[in-house]
């Protein structure tokens, strides 16, 4: 992907049947697969290196209807406002996170990278990025 590409969030798709299916977005010029969990891990990791700059809300995450179409479609385009809003920012756009981000769709804080949900860890320090980035989020 070239930096210089804008990038988009687009084609919702939903995986799996049931109550552990997920939807994810395409996170486009690299064309990976996102979950909404992985932006959340996102946007805490920015709340957590840039504490002094606004940085942009996601869409509320809803588990009730999560996955009717007319709520999918909303979610990808608040996920997509939220992507061209953090484009716009030089701190962000400038930041290693934010060009892992589009580049893995992974969110690496320290020496932990983190992948949705699931979290692998180098050999070195680890830190709850989720108990900092919420200290930080509610300070915004």
């Amino acid at each position: 992907m070239t930096l210089s590409s804008t990038p988009s969030v687009h084609s919702p798709v939903r995986i799996g049947t049931g109550p552990s299916s997920y939807t994810v977005y395409t996170l486009s010029p690299s064309n990976i697969q996102i979950r909404y969990s992985q932006f959340n891990n996102l946007r805490k990791a920015l709340c957590n290196q840039f504490p002094f700059t606004i940085i942009p809300v996601l869409p509320e995450k809803k588990t009730l209807h999560r996955l009717e179409p007319k709520l999918v479609k909303h979610r990808c385009t608040r996920l997509n406002s939220f992507v061209e809003k953090c484009t716009r920012n030089g701190k962000i756009r400038g930041s290693k996170i934010w060009k892992d981000f589009l580049e893995t769709g992974s969110v690496q804080v320290g020496k932990e990278i983190k992948f949705g949900n699931k979290e692998k860890e180098n050999d070195e320090v680890r830190f709850d990025i989720t108990a900092i980035g919420g200290v930080v989020q509610t300070a915004l």
